[in-house]
């Protein structure tokens, strides 16, 4: 099981704090250059295992002749469990800079030589989504989806969630949303569980919002609202704990280190 945890599990767990029905708006709560870094661990009874590491960055760019934003996320192994099991994941994608609707997106994943490809165009002139996925052992799947707001791939979701107001949200209160995962569209949503102050391992002590959200149930999760995300109480909206049940034990990723955010980190408590 070990072996299905690392990097990917991690970013479709973080793409789970939602978005609501305002999905695709300008940006507000990142700007170029910000970076954050997780550290992504496996826990089983007592035990934890360090199991890889995960990292975002954004980018001003252009992209089909128009100002766009490039979002990136990568993530690998540990370099000591490389001879174990070898991950190299990257997630990729380029939305429209002032409106932030998506424009194409693009996951590669190697994980011990088991390969995945996604990619998705959005083609907004004919309201479609077209879609590529291939993995190992598999001839590649195309499809076309009808463009409708608030479908995003897993990374896009990242970042419209981010720039959610969340100030008028009540506890208990269900939001639904899309994400496009291995070529389908899933409809998903995320529960919101109140404001809880939670201290990282590295002594760092975050006031947060707290969430639970609906899992696809699969070869990793078991399904159900058992993964739970803490982000930041503060403009910012950073994920800086992320734990979801999978088929055995847990996973658990924490941030570690975070630089260029576009406003003070006021829920980091001193």
């Amino acid at each position: 099981m070990l072996k299905k945890v690392f990097i990917s599990a991690f970013i479709f767990a973080v793409s789970g704090i939602g978005i609501h029905a305002q999905c695709n708006v300008a940006e507000s709560v990142f700007q170029p250059e910000e970076k954050y870094d997780y550290l992504v661990s496996y826990h089983l009874s007592s035990i934890w295992v360090k199991a890889g590491v995960v990292s975002f960055v954004t980018h001003k760019t252009t992209y089909r002749g128009k100002d766009s934003w490039f979002l990136e996320s990568y993530g690998s192994s540990l370099p000591r469990f490389d001879w174990f099991f070898r991950v190299r994941d990257t997630f990729r994608a380029y939305t429209d800079a002032d409106t932030f609707v998506p424009d194409f997106a693009e996951r590669v994943s190697d994980e011990g030589g088991y390969i995945v490809i996604e990619q998705y165009n959005y083609d907004k002139i004919r309201s479609k989504i077209f879609s590529r996925v291939y993995s190992s052992g598999k001839p590649w799947k195309y499809d076309t989806f009808k463009y409708e707001p608030c479908i995003n791939d897993v990374l896009t979701a990242v970042y419209a969630a981010r720039n959610q107001d969340f100030s008028n949200i009540k506890p208990q209160e269900k939001v639904p949303f899309q994400t496009l995962v291995f070529g389908k569209i899933q409809p998903l949503y995320i529960r919101f569980l109140g404001i809880e102050t939670i201290q990282l391992k590295n002594g760092q002590k975050f006031n947060c919002l707290k969430f639970s959200s609906k899992l696809v149930e699969g070869t990793i999760f078991k399904g159900g609202e058992d993964m739970f995300v803490w982000v930041t109480n503060d403009k910012n909206h950073i994920a800086v704990k992320i734990q979801a049940k999978i088929v055995i034990g847990s996973v658990v990723a924490e941030l570690t280190s975070f630089k260029n955010n576009k406003y003070p980190l006021t829920s980091l408590q001193k």
